[in-house]
């Protein structure tokens, strides 16, 4: 949870940072979705305020998009 607008572009950093990381075992595997498990959880990011987030932290507006953008399953690869 994070309470300001710096807390929250970290936040929102650690959480692209995740997604790559998943991303990147995915294509490994040959897999395209992410299937939650209790090792391996649902990354849920809820942003109350978007605006004066944005307002605040513009460059949280970069790691907004990406988190929104893989919100589906990866492109195949064959």
């Amino acid at each position: 949870m994070a309470t300001t607008p710096q807390a929250a572009d970290a936040l929102l950093a650690d959480a692209v940072a995740i997604l790559d990381g998943r991303a990147d075992h995915l294509t490994q595997q040959g897999l395209r979705v992410w299937e939650p498990c209790p090792d391996a959880p649902a990354l849920i990011v809820l942003i109350n305020e978007y605006a004066e987030l944005i307002e605040e932290a513009p460059g949280a507006e970069r790691y907004t998009g990406s988190i929104a953008r893989r919100g589906r399953p990866l492109p195949s690869r064959w």
